[in-house]
């Protein structure tokens, strides 16, 4: 496996993507990106959202850019650096359908990823009679395009991969909560830790992290927060 140094310990740096089928997307970008700053080549391996921490702490992986949201319980498994993204978590729906308010969920089915955010968020919100499905993120996107459910608990890429299979027919309803994105280092890996926080200090500072973020966010980047409560960035020493 890879020791995280500028000088490569190994030519490949293996990371997981989200996605079952191809690595493509914000989470992508930003792989590649680190493993040019660390002067070795990235393989890439998609993987559903259920898969990301156990190939982590099998080794399967050497760090997952993987739309991981920041919280205390993720850093029993993971060793957050500081945040490279922010992440608006909606209910998807039909732009015809009556979907304004969180009461409107009832009698409705609503898939959602899992384990995920909007899981949690949508479990907490849905009122008495809301039926939700869970699937993994390719299925929850087919779920709703093809009408199994009424609507998804997404995050913000869920739009564009929505609008490529169905163009003009969903837009987010009802707002769910905003997250922080982390990259997913493996817990207690204290060199590792800190060379994905000089690298993203670094390159969230440039010019092609912005045009990274425009490209696959839709949107400038926001201001990240200097600290999490419960997640710390770095290994105290």
């Amino acid at each position: 496996m890879l020791h995280f140094t500028r000088i490569p310990a190994a030519s490949v740096l293996e990371l997981a993507a989200p996605g079952a089928t191809k690595a493509d997307g914000y989470d992508a970008a930003m792989g590649r990106a680190s493993a040019e700053y660390l002067g070795v080549e990235a393989e890439l391996l998609p993987l559903a959202v259920a898969n990301r921490i156990p190939a982590l702490t099998t080794d399967k992986v050497d760090v997952l850019f993987a739309a991981m949201a920041m919280n205390p319980e993720r850093v029993q498994s993971i060793q957050f650096p500081v945040p490279y993204a922010a992440n608006q978590m909606a209910v998807v729906g039909s732009k015809d359908a009556d979907l304004s308010t969180p009461e409107s969920l009832a009698n409705c089915r609503i898939g959602v990823p899992h384990p995920a955010a909007q899981d949690t968020a949508l479990t907490a919100m849905a009122p008495e009679g809301t039926t939700i499905m869970r699937f993994d993120d390719a299925a929850t996107i087919r779920a709703v395009m093809s009408g199994q459910v009424n609507a998804v608990g997404g995050n913000q890429f869920y739009n564009n991969r929505i609008e490529e299979g169905a163009p003009g027919r969903f837009e987010n309803r009802i707002p769910l909560t905003v997250l922080h994105n982390g990259v997913g280092p493996r817990l207690g890996e204290a060199d590792r830790n800190q060379t994905v926080n000089a690298f993203l200090t670094e390159f969230m500072a440039t010019d092609e992290f912005q045009d990274i973020y425009n490209t696959w966010m839709k949107m400038d980047p926001p201001q990240l927060p200097l600290e999490m409560e419960g997640v710390p960035f770095s290994i105290a020493q």
